[in-house]
């Protein structure tokens, strides 16, 4: 969920006769956001927010593709494996689990 979606769920526009009131909440999720950012994540949890993720790609997509794009817009590193590990998931399905790992590797290095 991004914040427009959650200011949406939860009708925070309503509060607009009450700018400060919004603003304030607005200021503590996006203060949140930052915070959960910087606690790492378990290997499991990096996995969980893959597969949330490839579920929302158009279904001709492959596995490997759906990984690949999920690691590259969530966590900015699968170009990284892709390079310098010479790991490529995106052509080659087969090698959906090394990049994960190795996308966790990498991830856990840049925290």
């Amino acid at each position: 969920m991004n914040l427009n979606d959650f200011l949406l769920k939860y009708k925070v526009d309503n509060l607009s006769d009450n700018i400060k009131l919004r603003d304030k909440i607005i200021e503590v999720i996006q203060d949140a956001y930052h915070v959960l950012n910087l606690i790492p994540l378990t290997k499991e949890e990096f996995i969980s927010i893959i597969d949330n993720r490839i579920q929302y790609y158009p279904k001709e997509y492959r596995k490997g593709q759906a990984v690949f794009n999920a690691i590259d817009e969530e966590f900015g590193v699968a170009r990284d494996v892709q390079y310098t590990k010479n790991i490529d998931c995106f052509y080659d399905d087969s090698k959906v689990d090394d990049f994960i790992n190795a996308a966790f590797d990498s991830y856990s290095r840049h925290i």
